[in-house]
């Protein structure tokens, strides 16, 4: 008995497939986002040592620098459905933001450097906060923002 159930699973399985096949093609799917394909952009951009701004809280305390970039691709449809991807670029590596690397000195001195963004529209906000925060200016530095939209 068991078998024979097991068959009629397998007819109505395999009769099932077949069936769902029937019938005309439909029309083709439209591509990309709201049927009008995928746009993308790539910025690079460049942070020189100047340009970083010490920010603090009201006490003067939890010190990180910043530099305001204007990116005017950035639209409003980009900045609230859009991808942005930003890279710190060093020679030939890209590294993802946000970026997180610990260091060490000679006098056994820990911290951790992260390296993170925002956008908005019309422009970027790139971040450098030390864990110890330590205040030193960060140096030049190169990016590539990856818009997708």
């Amino acid at each position: 008995m068991k078998k024979i159930l097991f068959f009629i699973g397998i007819l109505f399985a395999t009769a099932t497939i077949f069936s769902a096949c029937e019938g005309p093609m439909g029309p083709p799917g439209k591509d990309g986002l709201n049927g009008e394909g995928v746009n993308w952009d790539i910025i690079p951009f460049t942070v020189m040592a100047n340009q970083w701004i010490r920010k603090t809280d009201q006490n003067g305390l939890n010190g990180y620098y910043y530099a305001s970039i204007n990116v005017p691709e950035i639209t409003n449809f980009i900045a609230t459905k859009g991808l942005a991807l930003c890279y710190l670029v060093d020679g030939d590596v890209q590294i993802v933001l946000p970026s997180v690397r610990h260091y060490e000195n000679a006098y056994n001195e820990r911290w951790t450097q992260t390296i993170d963004f925002d956008i908005a529209v019309g422009g970027i906000f790139v971040y450098v906060t030390n864990s110890d925060f330590f205040d030193e200016r960060p140096s030049k530095m190169d990016f590539s923002l990856r818009l997708i939209w």
